[in-house]
């Protein structure tokens, strides 16, 4: 009999770890599931556009293209932890309202290098 209280004790113990797992496990698949900010670079200064890139990691920039005059929608992040692993940062300039040239970093895919058959 002392046996089968202990199977259940361990039981309830493993039970109760398996689901403190699985709702940790839950609570952090909907952190990473919010969604992403977005922003008017028109609206906002060169340094409240940095700044909201460092508070939230990334955001989805609404800017004016200097060429052409349309409005672009690109995601924009405060470093390379917010990229895919295929891909790198590059510096992009945004125009805000107190600079056409503010720098911000811009994810894209990583050139893959062509080797010559010889």
């Amino acid at each position: 009999m002392p046996n089968l209280v202990n199977a259940r004790r361990a039981c309830s113990a493993l039970a109760l770890v398996a689901g403190f797992v699985g709702l940790t496990a839950l609570s952090a698949g909907s952190a990473a599931a919010q969604p992403v900010s977005r922003v008017d670079a028109s609206r906002l200064t060169c340094g409240a556009l940095q700044d909201v890139l460092f508070d939230r990691g990334a955001a989805i920039v609404r800017s004016r293209s200097r060429v052409s005059g349309r409005q672009l929608w690109e995601r924009y992040v405060s470093n390379r932890r917010y990229c895919f692993a295929n891909e790198v940062t590059v510096y992009r300039d945004v125009n805000t309202v107190d600079t056409p040239y503010c720098s911000v970093l811009l994810c894209t895919e990583r050139e893959r290098r062509r080797f010559k058959s010889h």
